[in-house]
């Protein structure tokens, strides 16, 4: 158990370095030539099946060696805050009975907190499910085993928990 926590942590810390490599103010994108906004733009549409398959096939292609993915995490993240947003469409109203009062306000350090969160959340369920499917990887006698325990996983992690995730990120405000 706790070397398992020690691979954890190690993977987690590898997976942070995404974020040291993120935009600068002069438009160049440091040393990953990943993260650039047409990639956000293009995985924007793209369903839960779809860039599951496309994690399977690295995982495959790296030999359950899988680390930190930044089209999953880009994914993700998306999701999460495209329903913060719709959320935060919703003004707060707050009303003052007595003195027949209502005004609107503005979340901007609550949403940009949440926000934070969303992407450090993003992150770690990124991990996990890499993890997840490097283990079954290893596992595996054949590629067809590898690919049912896979699509088993990435169905979990990418639908039914994303569905989860997506609701609780709209209903948070």
């Amino acid at each position: 158990m706790r070397a398992s926590r020690i691979r954890t942590a190690r993977a987690f810390g590898r997976g942070l370095s995404v974020f040291r490599d993120s935009p600068k103010g002069d438009d160049s994108w440091g040393k990953r030539s990943w993260a650039s906004p047409h990639d956000t733009i293009r995985h924007q549409g793209a369903s839960a099946a779809t860039i599951s398959d496309r994690l399977i096939e690295r995982i495959s292609e790296a030999e359950g060696k899988g680390d930190f993915d930044p089209e999953l995490f880009a994914w993700t993240s998306n999701q999460l805050i495209t329903a913060l947003e719709q959320g935060f469409k919703r003004n707060i109203q707050h009303a003052d009975a007595e003195l027949n009062y209502a005004y609107d306000l503005q979340a901007d350090a609550i949403k940009t907190n949440m926000e934070i969160n969303l992407y450090k959340f993003s992150a770690g369920k990124t991990l996990a499910e890499v993890q997840a499917l490097n283990e079954a990887f290893r596992k595996s006698k054949s590629f067809s085993e590898f690919k049912k325990q896979a699509k088993a996983l990435t169905t979990d992690f990418n639908e039914r928990w994303a569905k989860t995730e997506y609701d609780t990120a709209l209903l948070a405000r």
